[in-house]
Formats: C-alpha cells, sequence, structure tokens
C-alpha cells in the first residue's frame, strides 16, 4: 500500500470509525477480506439494537458460526451454487459422501459443480465433502461414544470402513486419536 493512501486512511477514515477490527477480532477460519465484511455487518446491526460492544461482538461472531466453513459473498451463480453445494453438504454429509448425489440435489451436473468448486474454493466437491465428513468423526471421537456408533451415525457400513477412511483422511486411526 502507497504510504499516501495509509496516511489518508488513518488521518481521515479512522477518526470516523468507533470500532476498528483488529486480525485478533476475526474467528482464526476467518481471513478473506469478505468474511470481515461479513463481520462487521453483523456487528454494525448487534451495535445499532443497542448493544454494548462485548455483547454486539459475541452475537456477531454467533451469527457467523451458523454458515458453513467456506461460505463466499460471492453473489455470482458460481458463488450463490457453491454456498448451496455447502448447505447440502452440512445437512446431507451423515448419509452421501458422493459429489454426484449432491450434483443432483443442486439441479447440476457433477463435471459443472466440480467446476464451480474449484472456480470459487479452489478444491475439488469431493474434498469439501471428505473435510466435513472427517471433522465430523473428529468431534464425536472427543464423546464418549464407542466407533460403532459413531459409524452407524455417520453412514458408514462398518467400524472397521469409518476407520479405513479416517486414517487416510488424517493419517491416524480413530484409536490413536482418542488416546490423546
Amino acid at each position: 500500500m502507497e504510504p499516501q493512501v495509509f496516511s489518508a486512511i488513518k488521518e481521515q477514515i479512522l477518526p470516523l470509525c468507533t470500532i476498528v477490527l483488529e486480525p485478533s477480532d476475526l474467528p482464526s477460519a476467518i481471513r478473506k477480506h469478505g468474511q470481515a465484511n461479513q463481520l462487521s455487518a453483523a456487528l454494525a446491526y448487534y451495535l445499532s439494537c443497542g448493544e454494548n460492544t462485548n455483547e454486539a461482538m459475541l452475537h456477531a461472531r454467533s451469527y457467523l458460526s451458523q454458515f458453513p466453513k467456506g461460505y463466499t459473498e460471492d453473489s455470482s451463480r458460481s458463488g450463490e451454487l457453491y454456498n448451496l453445494f455447502l448447505d447440502a453438504v452440512d445437512r446431507f454429509h451423515h448419509f452421501y459422501s458422493d459429489v454426484a448425489f449432491y450434483a443432483e440435489q443442486l439441479g447440476v451436473s457433477a463435471r459443472y459443480l466440480g467446476q464451480v468448486t474449484r472456480h470459487v474454493a479452489n478444491r475439488s466437491p469431493k474434498s469439501v465433502i471428505d473435510e466435513r465428513i472427517t471433522e465430523e468423526i473428529s468431534a464425536m471421537l472427543d464423546t464418549n461414544k464407542p466407533l460403532k456408533e459413531i459409524s452407524r451415525l455417520l453412514g458408514f457400513s462398518s467400524q472397521a470402513h469409518l476407520s479405513r477412511y479416517y486414517k487416510k483422511q488424517t493419517g491416524k486411526a480413530p484409536s490413536e486419536v482418542r488416546k490423546r
């Protein structure tokens, strides 16, 4: 950034702001400009409702945590489709891990869903699905539920299938993770 631009921001814009978000104010997963805008907008809303700064920040973060990880503010058809895909993965990951299922739910081909996902997130749809399933397994491993029960809840045909899948994704067996 040019020094005069930085100076202009510091001297003319910052004095108008009552709250300035620091990088430490953003949840660790949020690092994109658009997501910081979402936090700022949510914060402004709660402040306009008469909440103090700390309450408003807490409510804004809580609001943003409702969105699936990786949500985009891109309002193009690709951005909208990607967000719908994330919503579908969040809803159906317990039952389906096949890209074709999600493409069918969204009314597009698996190939087009792949193109959109790569364009918006620089990832394959399968990697998004696998990451969500792996996150869910990891969260459930922190509970006292038996592995057999976790397998059943997440739609795996057997405990062995879940173990192989998890090890392939993380490099660790579920039993290793549980020993921590």
